[in-house]
């Protein structure tokens, strides 16, 4: 899958996900964004070994000319992640 990311090859990311994730959810609360930097800031939900668990999040996109360079995600996992 990260090979097939590699090489912008997105149909088949998606095709190595399983079929019935409908369970994870992610709501975003702000967008900051500066020249060349937009970051969002939010909330994923969903269900991890049966347990349903969230977490914050921050992604952080550095883009040029319409296009996406650089990437960071910075996530604040909820206390059942941690309980695992």
């Amino acid at each position: 899958m990260y090979e097939a990311f590699d090489r912008g090859d997105i149909p088949a990311v998606l095709g190595a996900l399983a079929d019935g994730g409908e369970d994870f959810g992610v709501d975003v609360h702000d967008f900051v964004n500066s020249v060349d930097r937009v970051c969002a800031i939010g909330r994923a939900t969903g269900t991890l070994d049966g347990v349903r668990t969230a977490y914050g999040f921050v992604h952080c996109f550095t883009v040029a000319d319409g296009v996406v360079l650089r990437f960071h995600e910075y996530v604040d996992p909820e206390r059942a992640v941690y309980d695992r």
